[in-house]
Formats: C-alpha cells, sequence, structure tokens
C-alpha cells in the first residue's frame, strides 16, 4: 500500500476556464490525476500528471451525476487520491460528495470569472459542506460569504502578474 504522500491528488475541473485554473493552480502539486469530461487531449502535455480520467457531461444523460457517481467511486477505490481539489463545475459534486464520505480533504476553488459572488456549485458545496476548505479568488466575494476563504488569486490585476506563487505558500 502506498504511503499518504506518494498517493495521487485528484483535481476535478469541467473543461475550459475551470480545467485551465486547475492546471494552473496545482502546478506544483506532485502526482496530479485529472478528473474532467473532455479535454480534447490538452493534458497530455502538461507536466506531473499522471492520467487523465474522464466522466461523462451531466446534460446529456438524464441520469448523469448518478452515473458519475458510480465513475467517481471507482476511481476513488482505484486510485486511493490524498485529497481533492476541484474548480467546478456541476458534474463535481458527486466526486465531492465521495471524498467526504471517505474523509479525504477537499478543497473547493470558486471559479475566477464569479466577480459578484460565489457559483451556484459553490454556494451548494459550502451549503452542504462538501469541502474541508472553499476559497474564493476575490477578497469581496469571500468577505460577504459565509464558509469561504481568501489567499489570493490566479491573476493579479495590480501588477498584472501572476499570485500563483503566494497563492501555492498559502494553501
Amino acid at each position: 500500500m502506498l504511503r499518504s504522500e506518494q498517493r495521487p491528488v485528484f483535481i476535478i475541473a469541467s473543461p475550459g476556464g475551470h480545467l485551465t485554473q486547475a492546471i494552473i493552480l496545482t502546478a506544483q502539486v506532485n502526482r496530479r490525476i485529472f478528473i474532467t469530461y473532455d479535454d480534447r487531449g490538452k493534458l497530455a502535455s502538461e507536466g506531473n500528471v499522471e492520467r487523465v480520467l474522464r466522466t461523462i457531461p451531466v446534460r446529456i444523460a438524464k441520469f448523469g451525476h448518478f452515473i458519475n457517481a458510480l465513475i467517481f467511486a471507482w476511481y476513488f477505490m482505484r486510485h486511493r487520491p490524498r485529497a481533492v481539489v476541484s474548480t467546478g463545475g456541476p458534474f463535481c459534486l458527486p466526486a465531492l460528495l465521495i471524498a467526504r464520505c471517505m474523509r479525504k480533504p477537499v478543497l473547493y476553488i470558486d471559479t475566477l470569472s464569479r466577480v459578484d459572488g460565489l457559483s451556484n456549485t459553490c454556494s451548494f458545496v459550502v451549503r452542504r459542506r462538501l469541502a474541508t476548505r472553499v476559497l474564493s479568488q476575490w477578497a469581496h466575494v469571500a468577505e460577504m460569504s459565509s464558509g469561504v476563504d481568501y489567499v489570493g488569486s490566479i491573476i493579479n490585476l495590480r501588477d498584472r502578474g501572476n499570485d500563483a506563487d503566494a497563492f501555492h505558500s498559502s494553501v
């Protein structure tokens, strides 16, 4: 059996902006396994990506969340991740529930595009306590949302630089 530090971290994100943010935010994580439903081969060139696992898009199947819950349960039993990081999309909800039931630490990071408030998925995650820690990438959104913290953002808009190093050191 692998020791905890040798186990992978599941990075769960919808394709597009969610996935791009997850790649940036977890660049320093060793042994990443990405779970998404359509990456179009983008992750193949990323460094330290161990595998890319796929699920089904929840909008094309009537029982998509149920089917994905079975797929996620199989992935959790097979790979035994040490933690889960998600930048969202509703398809991640069954995985977060399974992770919490298995007592795995879950970090949920709300999407950068939500500047006025939390996304619906993030609000659900907070209400149902599906994550060990929830982060917003905007300080004012975290201040107005109970149970949500701010530790930095992917992009530092003032300096037009990357604030990911500060983010990594604080998480």
